[in-house]
């Protein structure tokens, strides 16, 4: 569970504590962000360059590198991406 910080957003099911679960559900963007936060740029970047995802590009900072920033992947890579790391595939 994260607290929520007390700073009013546009969607109100964002303004009040989320578990991953709900936060999954109501796709809360400061959950997310505070967890990438949590994680740490040096981590996140390890694991991007790892799964070799997209451009690996972390400019455009930790927290907001998924929302129209500088980590960038086409629809054919996500696709691509997604069917190698699937866990039943051989």
């Amino acid at each position: 569970m994260k607290k929520w910080d007390g700073n009013r957003r546009a969607r109100e099911i964002w303004n009040q504590d989320h578990t991953s679960a709900s936060a999954m559900r109501y796709s809360v963007v400061w959950y997310y962000q505070a967890m990438a936060r949590d994680i740490g740029k040096e981590r996140m970047q390890e694991w991007v360059n790892r799964a070799d995802y997209g451009s690996k590009d972390f400019s455009g900072g930790i927290d907001r590198l998924w929302l129209n920033s500088s980590l960038k992947i086409s629809p054919v890579e996500e696709v691509d991406f997604l069917a190698d790391h699937h866990p039943g595939r051989e």
